[in-house]
């Protein structure tokens, strides 16, 4: 499960690389890709390997990965995002990460990957659009 979850975080670090030139939105599309795309190949291999790790994985490390994920967020707000205080692209990533991670942790461990890629990147991508379009109108000046 460790080598799954830092290829994971390499995926991600690595598609902010190949899209240092490109607009926020097509920088989170790509790493929502990424996270569907992962989630998606093997599902209920996922699935089992997920129930097992909460058995087995201590809590740091269980921690570091979720830690490791959100600063790829981070990274990615920070260089293409509009300029805000870091405590709230902290806070901006921590809520992209848990919709992203409990998407894909439904697609897993209740859809079984029965759903298509597209169908489940598109529900993804409007939550995750929808709550920043939320936090840029909350941003602006009335």
């Amino acid at each position: 499960m460790r080598t799954r979850r830092d290829s994971l975080i390499r995926t991600l670090r690595q598609t902010k690389v190949r899209h240092a030139d490109a607009s926020l939105s097509t920088l989170i599309d790509a790493m929502l890709d990424d996270c569907v795309e992962m989630a998606l190949q093997q599902p209920k291999e996922w699935a089992a390997l997920m129930m097992i790790e909460r058995q087995v994985e201590d809590l740091r490390g269980f921690q570091a990965f979720h830690v490791g994920i959100q600063q790829t967020w981070v990274d990615a707000f920070e260089s293409h995002g509009p300029a805000m205080p870091l405590p709230q692209i902290k806070t901006l990533s921590a809520m992209v990460h848990a919709i992203t991670y409990g998407w894909c942790t439904q697609e897993i461990l209740v859809f079984r990957g029965d759903r298509t890629r597209q169908a489940s990147r598109q529900a993804l991508g409007s939550a995750v659009h929808g709550y920043l379009n939320t936090v840029r109108s909350q941003s602006q000046p009335s």
